[in-house]
């Protein structure tokens, strides 16, 4: 039964190499549980419930010195793996260090009593280190034939494994904010103990007899181990009743240096257990010795069952030799202690580097770990940490965990170490820590119970934490003095009515200083505190006429006249007038003003003083005897004579008896028809007409008529050359007309708007024209008197921008001419 604890946690060891220690857990800002490595540190959860058995739960497994792939490898070219114990001692150290830590929390709660955060638990432990000297592993391996008259060493063998139930509770509190102290104390209840230490342990072989010899002081304690069994552990007397006793402590600390800045420190598992129920202890002080060996055929005789008790007789035999003596006292054994200094970089209020340095005391030794990191925090439902570490002599630990909450269900996952949670076998390192918990977001912090800024109001109840002020303003500072606070006040270092939000008002006109443009005048608001002496609505400092009222666009200034020039600019300012003229009026619009013109209700001229020449002779008209006709000066304004009544006057009139135009000199123009209408101006030349058609023959009304019906009711196929039939009668009409005027010609002039090609338009208005050409010969009207002509798009009477302007464009005129 004395092998049962050592076999026991050796397979823990291995089971658990996947495993956690503390490391990722410090970097976790929303998890309750890292007060299990400081109890002082500010949660940011309200109130938490730890599942039973599932809520913190981590195994760790620590190697200083190799791995598992060092000691057992696979021969090449086969699937067969052996012992590689010469490669294991080749990397082995001077002293190696072995740890396993499994922790199970069977209960966990925790909560916010104003400044105090109060927590309790209830966990499960059991922890295994192993410290042993390279000379051992050589000796077990090798024999003593290597070592031969050398003195080996084995002083540093130490051994501590325990499987006890701690009962703690916590409490911390913050001291001005800037402090926090936390303690925790912890009831323990020892389940199984083993404890090996040495003191002066040396062997020497002698190289002539083989003898070994030297000196060993060797302490072993064992409790609760020759009647442990796994089905002991479904026993109430197992689990309670047993009278292995201790205590407890942890202790922390963390201090806000600054809002970027803070500092923790921790000691956790001080103190230790009183081992009374059922100890065996093997002991002995500084004894030299001497051993022969014994003699294998002593031991292997013929008797089946002889090996057993030669080998209890080799056991007893060893400790004859060593002088070990056996008792049955109760021992005390020291918790596994460990430090933790933390220091964190916050970038924001939600991400943070850190550094942490840890210790494990052991055998009187530290076995440190420095660790690197970063965390991340999303509000209090996600957090996550990543971080380097180096640990067990190694730089390859790269760590990472996260928490995520739903409602009130939390879940942590984290390992210092994924490489060893991968590929244990080749990792010095590996573990993991995994749980689920009820929490709640806090409501409030140390700090609402502090008073950040020392005015006597705490943070709880200061509205400016960060600003001393007052109690009876809630700690806000007033810097005037005038009742109303520095965030509220619009005017903070000038006293001020609160009405006006704390600002001045120097002229009591309810306009505040910093906004009234006139502070030392009352005035209205609507003129941003300035007067208006004038009552027109504009303040004095921008009023030109100040005790005049007047209108804006003159700056205050009057317009008596209205005429929009200020009186002060008006040289009539009871008169309209225009700016041009300095607001004097001109009543006849001759540009002369009124007081200056001698006719000022008739336009005139500037040389007679705004007096008229209506003839325009250069005679103003109150001199003119002739006023309506142009005459010149010498004959006071009036013509001279013009007897053949042709308007050119005789002195100038070549033809001054015979009616003639101005243009030939007052002679008359020929006329080769004798119709009494100028070849110049007649289009009939040849053939007598009368002055009305321009010298051509008359055309009767009903004639122009037909003429006008047939233009106007002309129509043809759209886009074609042929005549719609609604328009035959009309052109039936016309061919009836020009048949009973054979001294008639038609002159037809096609024409279209400009939608199309020019060229295309050239050819439809051309077939237009020829298609009535060709219908009124038809008619029997002499085709010689039809005379086609097209103009395509280059003649239009409207414009083509609009349909009704296009539709007056495509037409078809029809002109009569005498030939």
């Amino acid at each position: 039964m004395r092998r049962y604890l050592l076999i026991t946690l050796l397979c823990l060891s291995a089971a658990f190499g996947n495993a956690q220690s503390d490391i990722s857990l410090y970097g976790l800002q929303t998890n309750p549980h890292r007060l299990h490595i400081n109890p002082a540190y500010m949660l940011v959860t309200d109130n938490f419930l730890g599942l039973p058995l599932i809520s913190n739960n981590y195994v760790h497994y620590g190697n200083s010195s190799f791995t598992y792939r060092n000691l057992i490898r696979q021969k090449e070219g086969t699937e067969q793996v052996f012992f590689d114990l010469t490669g294991w001692l080749g990397k082995l150290r001077k002293n190696s260090f072995i740890s396993t830590q499994v922790n199970l929390d069977l209960f966990s709660v925790g909560w916010q009593q104003q400044r105090w955060y109060i927590s309790a638990n209830v966990t499960e432990k059991v922890n295994f280190r192993f410290r042993f000297p390279r000379e051992l592993a050589e000796l077990g391996i090798n024999g003593n034939t290597e070592k031969l008259g050398e003195e080996i060493n084995l002083g540093a063998l130490r051994a501590l494994g325990t499987h006890y139930r701690e009962y703690g509770i916590a409490f911390s509190r913050d001291i001005q904010c800037k402090l926090r102290l936390g303690a925790r104390v912890k009831f323990l209840q020892g389940m199984e103990n083993l404890d090996l230490s040495t003191g002066d342990f040396t062997l020497i072989t002698d190289p002539v007899s083989f003898r070994l010899y030297g000196v060993s002081t060797l302490q072993l304690n064992t409790s609760g181990l020759d009647k442990f069994s796994p089905d002991s552990l479904t026993q109430m007397s197992y689990l309670f009743n047993r009278g292995n006793r201790g205590l407890g402590f942890d202790f922390g600390a963390e201090y806000v240096f600054s809002d970027q800045f803070r500092f923790s420190a921790s000691v956790v598992d001080l103190g230790g257990i009183r081992w009374k129920y059922k100890p065996v202890n093997y002991a002995n002080q500084a004894q030299t010795y001497s051993f022969e060996g014994i003699y294998l055929n002593e031991l292997l005789n013929t008797n089946p069952d002889s090996l057993d008790s030669g080998a209890d007789a080799y056991v007893d035999s060893i400790s004859n030799v060593l002088k070990i003596k056996e008792r049955h006292d109760s021992y005390y054994s020291k918790l596994p202690t460990r430090i933790f200094l933390g220091g964190n970089w916050l970038l924001n209020p939600s991400t943070d580097l850190y550094l942490l340095m840890m210790g494990n005391f052991f055998g009187g030794k530290v076995y440190p770990t420095v660790t690197a990191g970063f965390s991340k925090r999303i509000g209090t439902h996600f957090d996550f940490t990543s971080n380097w570490s180096y640990q067990n002599n190694s730089l390859l630990n790269i760590g990472a965990g996260f928490t995520a909450r739903l409602s009130l269900i939390q879940l942590t996952v984290a390992s210092d170490n994924l490489i060893g949670f991968i590929s244990p076998f080749t990792s010095r390192t590996a573990n993991i820590r995994v749980g689920i918990s009820l929490v709640t977001h806090r409501e409030t912090t140390d700090e609402d119970y502090c008073d950040k800024d020392k005015d006597g109001v705490p943070n709880r109840k200061d509205d400016c934490p960060d600003e001393k002020g007052p109690a009876g303003l809630r700690g806000c500072p007033d810097a005037d003095g005038d009742g109303i606070i520095n965030k509220f006040d619009d005017c903070p270092l000038e006293p001020g009515p609160g009405y006006l939000k704390g600002c001045p008002d120097r002229d009591l006109d309810s306009i505040p200083d910093k906004i009234d443009k006139c502070p030392d005048e009352r005035g209205p608001r609507a003129l941003d505190g300035c007067p208006d002496t004038d009552g027109d609505g504009i303040a004095d400092k921008d009023d030109e006429c100040p005790f005049l009222a007047g209108l804006p666009a003159f700056k205050g200034c009057p317009d008596r006249d209205g005429d929009s020039i200020p009186d002060k600019d008006d040289l009539c300012p009871d008169e309209p007038g225009l700016r041009m003229y300095g607001g004097c009026p001109d009543k006849d619009g001759d540009q002369i003003i009124d007081k200056d013109d001698q006719c000022p209700d008739v336009p005139g001229l500037k040389q007679f003083n705004g007096c008229p020449d209506r003839d325009g002779d250069g005679v103003e008209d109150r001199l003119d005897a002739c006023p309506d006709e142009p005459g010149p000066a010498y004959n006071k304004g009036c013509p001279n004579k013009d007897q053949d009544g042709d308007g050119v006057l005789d002195d100038v009139d070549a033809c001054p008896t015979v009616p003639g135009l101005p243009e030939n000199k007052g002679c008359p123009l020929s006329d080769s028809d004798g119709d009494g209408v100028p070849d110049k101006l007649d289009k009939c030349p040849t053939v007598p007409g009368v002055p009305e058609n321009n010298g051509c023959p008359p055309i009767g009304k009903e004639e122009q008529e037909i003429l006008r019906t047939a233009f106007e009711n002309l129509e043809f196929e759209t886009g074609k050359a042929i005549i719609k039939a609604s328009s035959f009668d009309e052109l039936n009409e016309l061919a009836k007309l020009l048949i009973k005027k054979p001294e008639w010609t038609l002159i037809i002039s096609g024409h279209t708007d400009n939608v199309g090609k020019p060229a295309s338009n050239m050819v439809l208005s051309k077939n237009r024209a020829i298609s009535v050409q060709k219908y009124l010969a038809a008619q029997q009207v002499d085709i010689k008197r039809l005379k086609p002509e097209w103009f395509g798009q280059t003649r239009p009477t409207a414009t083509n921008t609009t349909p009704e302007g296009r539709q007056k464009n495509r037409r078809v005129e029809m002109t009569i001419v005498f030939e």
